[in-house]
């Protein structure tokens, strides 16, 4: 029954024709609109309303049952967490804060820097949450814009299907045990710039029943097709989930044969050569400037090397930007170095070059002379 204080459905209101013949009204005739209309973003989930054929026809009303279970929210926006403690009837019923936008389970990822939010974009085969505990303005803006589902804490990672861990290597093992205090157990996409070593512990960090997938992201945040590869290994059924969550997007998958941690030893491998030609650049430039030949190192370089960073120094400034997170990936790359046997001494020294770097991470307006004088100052 309505309550007495709500206004009366005028839809309701009995036409001419009905008034001359009366008939018994069943109570699945009452369309609760105004209570539903009382509960905040769900009333516009509640499908259109019924024609005057439905409501001649009782069968085709909606069932009570119906009724107090609204239609998952067809917006990329969740509820969140203070929303639903002022509305009664979400907080009796936590899941509905949660609902995913259609029959999949979404996917997570963690976090959307410029490289996460990319990759978040790039799922095709389900809708993307981000959690926003603990991150700033600027994290939620590039997680706006990548159409991903912002979500409070990290218990929502219950009712995903798979995370995506994408964050500086730094970080990787901590965040690891964030997910593994919670109730998730999906797939963990491992993508970050870590030792082969410390993908297979990662493996030891997670909860069971949690499948550890290895992942290595080679190339720039993937914009468009071509230009960015994600390299995966591990349990071959959740390698093929994990790949068939970017079908027909502009990253490209590919499976490599072999356990966890290989897909990490593919990217470290590779980062080893392409970041250090930035470093050995850059040196080159800052010595040719001390004798004055910097001008005659970059005609020279640009004849014979002109697709490198010596032969093009202008993209020393991209390497600059993004030196606090590389800073990382070289004490990853040297970790692996010693556990193969080889010399890690090379690369900790480029290890220190990017830390005199720190100071312009994400600065657009870092110059290549100021990164050189950063390097020639003492340590």
């Amino acid at each position: 029954m309505l309550s007495p204080e709500l206004p009366p459905d005028p839809r309701l209101v009995p036409s001419p024709a009905a008034v001359s013949n009366p008939r018994p009204v069943p109570d699945r005739e009452l369309i609760l609109t105004p209570v539903l209309a009382s509960i905040p973003r769900l009333a516009s989930n509640t499908g259109p309303e019924p024609s005057p054929r439905q409501l001649s026809n009782p069968k085709q009303l909606p069932s009570p049952r119906q009724l107090s279970t609204p239609k998952p929210m067809q917006n990329r926006t969740a509820v969140s967490t203070e929303e639903a403690a002022q509305t009664p009837q979400l907080a009796s019923n936590p899941r509905l804060q949660w609902e995913p936008v259609n029959d999949k389970s979404p996917i997570a990822v963690l976090h959307p820097g410029a490289m996460g939010a990319a990759v978040g974009r790039a799922v095709t085969g389900a809708p993307g949450w981000w959690v926003s505990d603990g991150r700033g303005s600027a994290t939620r803006q590039r997680a706006h814009e990548a159409g991903l589902i912002e979500v409070p804490d990290f218990a929502a990672l219950r009712d995903c299907r798979a995370v995506l861990s994408i964050c500086p290597p730094s970080v990787a093992q901590e965040l690891a045990a964030r997910v593994a205090e919670t109730e998730f157990r999906g797939i963990y996409l491992d993508a970050n710039a870590i030792s082969p070593e410390r993908a297979v512990r990662l493996g030891e960090v997670v909860r069971p029943g949690v499948t550890v997938v290895d992942g290595g992201i080679v190339g720039p945040p993937p914009r468009t097709a071509g230009t960015t590869r994600l390299y995966l290994s591990g349990p071959e059924d959740a390698v093929r989930e994990v790949a068939a969550l970017f079908d027909g997007g502009p990253l490209r998958v590919v499976a490599l044969d072999g356990p966890v941690g290989r897909a990490s030893a593919l990217k470290v491998a590779f980062a080893a050569y392409n970041k250090l030609t930035y470093a050995l650049a850059a040196q080159s430039y800052a010595l040719a400037a001390r004798h004055g030949v910097d001008a005659d190192l970059r005609e020279l370089a640009g004849a014979e090397l002109p697709d490198t960073p010596l032969g093009a120094p202008g993209q020393l400034t991209s390497a600059g930007q993004r030196a606090w997170r590389w800073e990382g990936e070289m004490a990853e790359i040297a970790d692996a170095c010693s556990a193969a046997g080889l010399a890690p001494e090379l690369v900790t020294a480029v290890q220190e070059m990017f830390a005199r770097w720190q100071d312009y991470r994400d600065d657009p307006d870092v110059t290549v002379d100021a990164l050189l004088a950063a390097i020639a100052r003492p340590g």
